[in-house]
């Protein structure tokens, strides 16, 4: 599973970066067909401060419906 981690408008530090590798490991537990993931950590600024902390996760799977398909007409042919 390929992991980017993408910092909008600020430097994350190492501790951050090695809990989100572990958090997103953790993800192939509950499938295992996943492929990449992309973390985007925005801030969101309020008028004169900043007002709350955004994560966005983009994950990309597998397309596995042609593998069940075929599976389904080899189980039962018609």
């Amino acid at each position: 599973m390929e992991l980017k981690i993408h910092s909008v408008h600020f430097e994350s530090d190492q501790k951050l970066i090695e809990m989100i590798n572990e958090r997103c490991l953790k993800m192939q537990n509950f499938n295992d067909t996943i492929t990449s993931v992309d973390v985007y950590l925005k801030l969101e600024n309020g008028h004169d401060h900043i007002h709350d902390k955004v994560v966005e996760i983009k994950t990309n799977i597998l397309n596995m419906s042609p593998i069940f398909n075929l599976l389904k007409k080899m189980k039962n042919p018609s």
